[in-house]
């Protein structure tokens, strides 16, 4: 079955060329509201008794141009329905996910009934013009150019080097055009924390992080996207905490982390987290990336929970890391 997303791109400037002046060098694009992706995973739709949340995440990049950008658009927040961005002409990629969860409405677990990848290459050139963005079976086929057609599951766990984080909230991003030459900070607009998914259908957007590898607890994202053989950037947010309900928020494990194609060719030593383990795309959809969570102890003075958010392995009865 083929959705088909409408992105509108209007001309700002058109009277350039019509004057025998330099023609516009960019392209607004405008995106589709939630309830376009609504009405499109309709087949889909919760049960009585029970509320839907959908989340449609985008990543734009152009490889003329060095630009990304990301937009996350959800169901929960009427801020989020509509955006629009200028961005230069050129050759564009249009990439990421669509998540259907449902939750019972005296809840705050949810339950992932679907996720789809979306994926088109165009061209912006300044004129009127739309972009048909599908949302169908093989996106994920297409976008990780490879056999699968799932989209792979991604999990967080300790490992052997116990971080002081027990917990974590994974977020999608609303970031202004990134210029990916610069090796800045990533602007982010807003985040939108993101449920992971149980196999026991009790999952929330507080991800307990466990000792070792848990496979029934993960998120889902097609990490790997290839186009011509060039790797797409994505970026995430995550907000590491001290206690195992996202309630103790460690301020040093406040990152945000790109995929193996940013952080490899550029040094984000303010925006990225360098004990992530390398990505690598699993050789089946079935198999769980795992990514080891040690983000470095905490020093002498800092609030902590217990004895393994500190550097010295001593968390006071006041909740304060001492010698």
């Amino acid at each position: 079955m083929i959705i088909k997303i409408l992105f509108t791109l209007i001309l700002s400037v058109f009277i350039f060329k019509s004057c025998g002046l330099p023609g516009p060098t960019e392209t607004k694009v405008s995106f589709p509201s939630i309830e376009s992706v609504t009405s499109a995973l309709a087949s889909g739709a919760s049960s009585n008794g029970y509320t839907s949340l959908y989340i449609l995440n985008l990543n734009g990049y152009s490889h003329d141009n060095q630009k990304y950008f990301q937009r996350t658009i959800t169901s929960y927040n009427s801020d989020e329905k509509s955006s629009e961005i200028s961005l230069p002409n050129g050759n564009w990629y249009f990439y990421g996910v669509v998540l259907h969860y449902s939750k019972p409405e005296a809840s705050d677990n949810y339950l992932l009934n679907s996720a789809k990848c979306i994926y088109q290459n165009t061209n912006l050139e300044g004129i009127n013009k739309d972009i048909t963005l599908e949302i169908k079976e093989t996106s994920c086929k297409d976008l990780m150019q490879s056999s699968n057609t799932e989209i792979p599951n991604i999990t967080f766990h300790m490992g052997h080097a116990k971080g002081p984080d027990n917990s974590i909230k994974l977020s999608f991003l609303n970031t202004e055009l990134y210029d990916v030459k610069t090796k800045g900070d990533l602007k982010i607009i807003s985040k939108v924390p993101t449920p992971y998914i149980s196999d026991a259908g009790n999952s929330t957007t507080c991800f307990h992080v466990p000792n070792s590898h848990d496979p029934s607890k993960y998120y889902k994202y097609p990490y790997s996207l290839y186009a011509k053989k060039m790797l797409l950037p994505v970026a995430m947010h995550i907000q590491g905490y001290l206690d195992t309900d996202c309630e103790i928020t460690n301020y040093n494990s406040n990152n945000v982390i790109f995929n193996e194609w940013l952080k490899k060719d550029f040094d984000y030593s303010e925006t990225s987290i360098s004990f992530i383990q390398q990505i690598q795309h699993p050789a089946s959809p079935s198999i769980t990336t795992r990514i080891y969570w040690t983000p470095p102890r905490l020093m002498k003075g800092s609030r902590c929970y217990d004895d393994f958010n500190c550097e010295s392995f001593n968390c006071s009865m006041e909740g304060q890391c001492v010698d």
